[in-house]
């Protein structure tokens, strides 16, 4: 039954809670400047979304972490973009950190730069169930021209993967590996 136990604080609820912090519906995460000393997610941390998701870096530095297009420990329901025009960051995954998109996952890199990789798929584990596509068409890729990056169209850890095709497409920037 409903109540509490104020003395141990506890509250006693008949609702669920097993969809609590769900996300449904369209996600819009834009990044215009500022430093950010953690990861970037285009969803949440724990919490589930359904609906896809859109994120934008338009400017800023992400030093301490990456950028995702997916969660941090929640499957996305939907399609993930992510697509960098400015700003830097170390990684760019299209999915998520242990996390799946159950969608297409799709990084576009137009601008900025990336100093380290990027990946189409996840990071230490989950799936991408639909399309990858990794499109280079501009920015910087690495710290200098003797550390170049690594460009991925799956994921970086072994307890990843993708379910269907996978494209990368390189246009004004070289890449030191494609795979």
């Amino acid at each position: 039954t409903p109540g509490s136990d104020d003395a141990n604080k506890i509250l006693y609820t008949t609702t669920d809670m097993a969809t609590l912090g769900t996300v449904t519906g369209a996600i819009s995460l834009t990044l215009d400047g500022g430093t950010v000393a953690q990861s970037v997610y285009g969803t949440g941390n724990e919490s589930p979304a359904h609906g896809g998701v859109t994120t934008l870096v338009k400017g800023g530095t992400v030093v301490g972490g990456d950028v995702f297009g997916g969660g941090n420990l929640a499957q996305t329901t939907g399609n993930a973009l992510l697509t960098v025009e400015n700003g830097k960051a170390t990684n760019l995954f299209g999915g998520g950190n242990a996390a799946g998109i159950d969608g297409t996952a799709t990084v576009n890199m137009e601008g900025g730069q990336v100093r380290t990789a990027i990946y189409g798929g996840c990071n230490s584990s989950g799936a991408v169930s639909g399309v990858v596509n990794v499109n280079v068409l501009g920015g910087t890729l690495g710290t200098d021209a003797d550390h170049p990056i690594n460009i991925h169209g799956g994921g970086y850890g072994e307890a990843t993967s993708t379910g269907n095709n996978v494209t990368v497409n390189i246009g004004q920037e070289s890449a030191s590996a494609a795979y």
